[in-house]
């Protein structure tokens, strides 16, 4: 009995610090595209313990319609770390979202048991032959959690193989690469013992299967402290090239990561919206050197920091200038990263070849055509 007590003490404990990390990833992570996968990450995998935890304490009975609703949850954890991976490498590519599709799906197998009473879902709590024979797919998913492991550990491998082919160099990777080959094999071993161990009439079996998983939440929290502990995570896999080819030109091979680097920093931070934007805040982010920098924009660009910088902003401020019912120019230019409003029309009509106030007037139009 006493063990029982243990045991809800462990998992209730796991779940109290999942929702700490969670918290503080959220809080203090914001702006870090790496850190913000992470959370939830790690809110995916404490909904499912806490509702374990209701489970084992016997409170679920009293709100049966929690009954598997985070199991599809989990689903999403593979895909994230695969976007972790892409995010801390600055590689990341909308089509990754894809993945999504199959959680989605995992949903939708779940949803005619979310729909069925209260009573059906507290008959089939322990897994009962009446949710196989009523609703298989349910049954397929829960009964065999082996493979949300399998298929969380080929997520892994994958994230794992991205990242020593990102980073520059590799070398930087190393301690988060045998991490995640860790937490791989751990995802393995519980798949092996989920599968094998189940048949196995031993007591002791039944609290390896139960505290397996908790050593994997375990593990999700040491990368959640070893992420706040090093929040720069994103620069972490980039060095600059030596300072002694300072002048030199840039090897083609170099050019295509850092463009693509400097796609995902401009697409994901938007960082040409704050005023102090510089090529050196951009060489600092990309771990280059300006010269690299100017050389990149001029040479696979075609443009100049400064045009970037107008090209960005501009293309920002009539974005909000359609989305605002009326806007007010000097808001708009302050908030796209302008200090002044001269700047802002100079760049404006250089660009759009009108002033804000004819393209405005010109939006107008189009709306109205009967005007």
């Amino acid at each position: 009995m006493s063990l029982i007590y243990i045991t809800r003490g462990i998992i209730g404990f796991t779940v109290l610090h999942g929702i700490l990390l969670f918290v503080v990833l959220a809080a203090k992570q914001r702006s870090k595209p790496a850190q913000n996968t992470l959370k939830f990450i790690v809110l995916a995998l404490n909904l499912y313990l806490g509702e374990f935890f209701l489970a084992i304490s016997g409170v679920l009975g009293s709100v049966p319609h929690l009954i598997f609703v985070s199991h599809p949850v989990l689903y999403c954890i593979g895909p994230l770390f695969f976007i972790f991976a892409q995010k801390a490498t600055r590689s990341f590519q909308t089509k990754t979202y894809y993945w999504f599709l199959i959680p989605l799906l995992v949903t939708i197998a779940f949803l005619p048991f979310y729909f069925s009473s209260a009573s059906y879902k507290l008959s089939v709590q322990c897994r009962s032959v009446a949710l196989a024979n009523t609703f298989p797919w349910v049954d397929f998913f829960v009964s065999n959690m082996a493979i949300f492991y399998l298929y969380t550990a080929v997520f892994l491998g994958m994230a794992i193989r991205l990242i020593l082919a990102k980073s520059d160099p590799p070398q930087l990777a190393r301690p988060l690469v045998r991490f995640f080959k860790g937490v791989r094999w751990l995802l393995l071993l519980i798949a092996f013992v989920s599968v094998f161990g189940q048949g196995m009439r031993y007591i002791w079996m039944g609290y390896v299967l139960l505290l397996l998983p908790l050593v994997f939440a375990l593990s999700l929290h040491l990368l959640g402290y070893w992420v706040i502990l090093n929040p720069n995570i994103n620069q972490a896999f980039v060095t600059p090239l030596k300072q002694t080819y300072k002048k030199s030109p840039l090897p083609k091979a170099y050019k295509d990561k850092y463009v693509a680097r400097l796609q995902c920093f401009l697409e994901e931070e938007k960082p040409y919206l704050h005023p102090d934007f510089s090529p050196e805040v951009l060489a600092s982010k990309l771990g280059v050197s300006r010269h690299y920098i100017s050389q990149i924009l001029s040479q696979e660009l075609k443009l100049s920091f400064t045009e970037l910088t107008h090209q960005l902003r501009i293309a920002e401020a009539c974005k909000l200038l359609q989305a605002e019912a009326k806007p007010v120019v000097q808001t708009v230019a302050l908030e796209v990263g302008y200090n002044n409003k001269m700047s802002f029309y100079r760049a404006f009509k250089k660009i759009t070849h009108q002033t804000p106030s004819e393209y405005l007037q010109s939006l107008k139009k189009s709306n109205n055509p009967t005007q």
